[in-house]
């Protein structure tokens, strides 16, 4: 198997150079989501949530930031989950998409493979041409090989 995590790319990666750094942080955790709403011009998004300690919190962001916060907190979503399969040592956990889909798109050199779209557990990943010839013949040789993982017993 390749590692190719040091290629990575952040498809929604903005530069803040020209931006002021950020004067004050707060921390809150969100209990649950409330409620949605958009600007009438299209152009914010609002989700209201209610914090553990009952107040309600407001994150308004730019409606074309919406997507990089889903990815980002599908991202870290996956990476929880990884961390709680607590399964037997040398166990893989597996992330079992229902459907895939291949997508080319004009903003991106390469192939974006999506994992359940349009779902919770969607998942996107950005492949470079060269990748994603590779990743189709080591799907085919893998499929044909004896080669097996190790997963949890009650997979």
């Amino acid at each position: 198997m390749t590692d190719h995590s040091s290629n990575v790319t952040v498809l929604h990666d903005r530069r803040t150079e020209d931006r002021p750094p950020v004067a004050e942080f707060a921390e809150h955790r969100i209990e649950r989501i409330t409620g949605y709403a958009a600007t009438e011009d299209g152009l914010d998004c609002v989700v209201r949530a209610v914090t553990d300690d009952g107040r309600e919190l407001r994150v308004i962001l730019p409606t074309v930031q919406v997507e990089a916060l889903v990815g980002a907190a599908r991202a870290a979503k996956m990476t929880a989950i990884a961390k709680m399969n607590v399964t037997d040592a040398g166990a893989t956990s597996v992330f079992l998409p229902k459907r895939y889909e291949t997508i080319r798109t004009d903003n991106f050199d390469g192939v974006l493979l999506a994992f359940d779209r349009g779902s919770e557990s969607e998942q996107i990943i950005g492949l470079d041409n060269d990748a994603a010839i590779r990743l189709g013949q080591d799907l085919r040789k893998t499929g044909k090989a004896g080669h097996r993982l190790i997963l949890p017993k009650d997979f």
